[in-house]
């Protein structure tokens, strides 16, 4: 990784590629500014939920996501969390990087994307309830 970002004209200085145990990964979460969460669309991908982007909204991270994942569209665009990612082409990363360099700008950010991570994405509150009354209802005679 860290050489292929380096031959597209990026610095050590400009990223990290390590390796850590996962107790430190919501201190190195807080240390980013931005998180990435790009894959290639596929029919199989349209039902997908990200795990890592609950994670990114949770440690209060904007993202940079790649459209049509999902209902990920939709969570990005309401929580204004991040920016879509489009195609992917140059116009389109450039697009994606001007995006989330203005969504930077704003301070409320970092908990707005934590307001989201609660709101669509925890488990105690909002997936563990609704899977309990989809059970419910399944089971109910």
């Amino acid at each position: 990784m860290a050489e292929e970002l380096e031959l597209r004209g990026l610095t050590k200085d400009d990223f990290r590629v390590t390796k850590i145990d996962p107790g430190e990964i919501p201190r190195h979460l807080r240390a980013a500014d931005v998180a990435l969460a790009i894959m290639l669309p596929s029919f199989a991908r349209r039902s997908t939920s990200p795990t890592k982007l609950a994670e990114y909204f949770a440690a209060g991270l904007p993202v940079i996501v790649t459209a049509g994942i999902g209902d990920v569209d939709a969570h990005v665009a309401e929580s204004r969390g991040g920016v879509l990612l489009r195609s992917f082409d140059e116009a389109a990363y450039n697009e994606a990087l001007d995006a989330i360099e203005e969504l930077r700008r704003d301070p409320c950010l970092a908990a707005r994307c934590q307001a989201e991570a609660r709101l669509r994405y925890d488990l105690r509150e909002v997936g563990g309830k609704r899977y309990l009354r989809l059970y419910e209802a399944i089971l109910r005679p």
